[in-house]
């Protein structure tokens, strides 16, 4: 527990090595501990070592498989490994427990069906995203991603 707290205050000042190091030692004395998992699993998602990050947060998910941050994360890993059928299903479901919390979660459920076509299906994430309590730091972007989607599919040039 004391080390998965200093990786936490190492995390929150964006130390993600010394982090890192922290809830992998924690995680290495107790394999069955849920919070180092997960607070792992974070770090990866913010260094982008999303392959890692995938297999450290299915770990945790097997731990507690009710939690939004870790369905949320675990959202954020697969786009980044491209399983966008999962990401969309986590990210989904973190919105869905806890959408005071997790609304960015449909922020990118709005790329992920951007980048699969569905125009109406991002058009209508990115819409509500801007409705939910916590819009501020991103709205800009759901704003643009809103204004593409307003402009006329060019047939001719996919």
């Amino acid at each position: 527990m004391a080390q998965n707290d200093l990786g936490a205050c190492y995390l929150q000042s964006r130390m993600l090595e010394q982090a890192g190091a922290e809830f992998r030692c924690a995680t290495e004395i107790d394999s069955r501990a849920f919070n180092p998992q997960l607070n792992l699993g974070i770090v990866l998602v913010e260094q982008h070592n999303y392959s890692d990050a995938v297999t450290v947060l299915e770990g945790a998910l097997s731990l507690q498989s009710d939690l939004a941050a870790t369905l949320f994360y675990s959202g954020l890993a697969c786009i980044g490994v491209r399983e966008l059928d999962k990401a969309e299903k986590n990210l989904k479901a973190a919105y869905d427990l806890d959408r005071a919390h997790f609304s960015l979660a449909l922020l990118h459920l709005g790329q992920i069906y951007m980048n699969q076509g569905d125009r109406a299906a991002a058009r209508q994430a990115s819409e509500q995203y801007l409705k939910s309590d916590q819009p501020l730091k991103n709205a800009v972007q759901a704003k643009k991603l809103i204004a593409t989607l307003h402009c006329p599919v060019n047939s001719e040039h996919p």
